[in-house]
């Protein structure tokens, strides 16, 4: 059910455990593309439509990991560049793309994990998580 990762985390393993798998990645992942403005992107917004219409799918999976691969790159550019926000920025939408990765390849605990690093604050992401699942 929860991944290895997720297990550096047990109240985010424990709203996993309570909500169901599917149930708490489809809203991790809403979290996370509202929380990185990515959910204005018609990429992420497909990935997390067809995630909650029909479950994990491999062409999803594909898009969603060509996206991480797109941010985590212009990630590393901006570090390069000294621009923190700019790293920042990209670094939480390119974790977000993975929350949606993982989620189509129905690894839950690492897209939960992924999601909550987009959202940034933790702690924020696990009071948002719980309101969105009515916990």
């Amino acid at each position: 059910m929860s991944s290895d990762r997720l297990s550096q985390s047990p109240p985010l393993a424990r709203i996993l455990s309570q909500a169901g798998d599917r149930p708490t990645v489809r809203a991790a992942c809403r979290l996370a593309l509202e929380a990185t403005a990515l959910n204005e992107d018609e990429r992420a917004a497909g990935a997390l439509t067809g995630l909650s219409e029909s479950g994990p799918d491999s062409h999803w999976l594909e898009i969603a990991g060509c996206m991480r691969e797109e941010f985590d790159s212009a990630a590393w550019e901006a570090q390069g560049r000294g621009a923190t926000d700019e790293y920042d920025l990209w670094f939480r939408r390119a974790r977000a793309a993975a929350a949606l990765e993982y989620a189509h390849a129905d690894a839950a605990g690492d897209a939960v994990y992924e999601a909550a690093h987009a959202f940034g604050e933790i702690a924020a992401f696990r009071v948002a998580l719980r309101a969105a699942l009515s916990l």
